[in-house]
């Protein structure tokens, strides 16, 4: 892996950092404190910043260092900096409401989701709609059996966009679907970021594991300058960190 000197890695979170929506292990929560020692870090992902301070976060032991941590939670719809000894949301770009009511209407439709049921599968992340194929309350097991080869989702998709030509949408996690206003996504995110942190593209590498057609990783691969590395999960993200590192 040849990178010239980034100023910024960017990371994925879900089986990227971590397998989906399980904390970060000690062994990446020591490296990706080396790697601040060298460069500024941000991490985008479709989930709600809870997750983040939940899943990496918490388990991170350089605080001091945070100055130079970026966090993009909802596929980048907003963007957290840390200042003055705590997180600050920079931006939000909210889901006008009828726009949410129209996405969750067309899910449950879809989806045969009962009235009663909406937010067990359904999840209003302000910026974001979230479908989760099994509910919020799934083991991963069930999650990782559920999906893996992605037709369920691929052919879910197939059969709502027609009703939601506002949106985007996009494969996230093992077993769940994020739907945003068309136009907000992860390039979107990240060139915000570059815009606030006086950074370019050429500067910035991207790792993530959800690059292939229709992932929520792929419209990264728009923003031209921008070194991409493709990762198989969480162990193989720490080896490019080594690499990273030694730079």
């Amino acid at each position: 892996m040849q990178i010239k000197n980034p100023k910024i890695a960017i990371f994925d979170l879900d089986n990227t950092l971590s397998e989906s929506r399980s904390r970060i292990d000690a062994e990446m929560a020591e490296l990706i404190c080396a790697l601040l020692d060298k460069m500024s870090v941000a991490v985008i992902s479709g989930a709600s910043f809870s997750y983040f301070d939940k899943q990496l976060l918490s388990q991170l032991s350089c605080m001091e260092k945070f100055d130079r941590l970026f966090i993009l939670p909802t596929s980048g719809a907003e963007l957290w900096a840390h200042k003055e000894n705590r997180w600050n949301m920079i931006y939000k770009d909210s889901m006008p409401d009828d726009l949410k009511k129209k996405a969750t209407d067309a899910v449950a439709s879809v989806a045969g989701i009962k009235a009663e049921d909406r937010k067990k599968y359904i999840d209003d992340r302000g910026t974001q709609i979230t479908y989760a194929g099994l509910g919020a309350d799934a083991s991963m097991e069930e999650k990782k059996k559920y999906d893996p080869d992605q037709l369920k989702r691929r052919k879910f998709i197939s059969e709502i966009k027609d009703l939601l030509p506002e949106f985007s949408l996009r494969i996230g996690g093992t077993s769940s679907i994020d739907i945003t206003v068309k136009g907000v996504d992860k390039s979107f995110g990240i060139k915000r970021l570059f815009s606030f942190v006086g950074i370019n593209s050429q500067d910035a590498v991207f790792i993530g594991d959800a690059l292939y057609e229709g992932g929520n990783d792929e419209s990264v691969k728009n923003i031209e300058g921008v070194r991409i590395i493709e990762t198989s999960g969480p162990e193989h993200t720490k080896n490019i960190i080594r690499e990273l590192v030694k730079i």
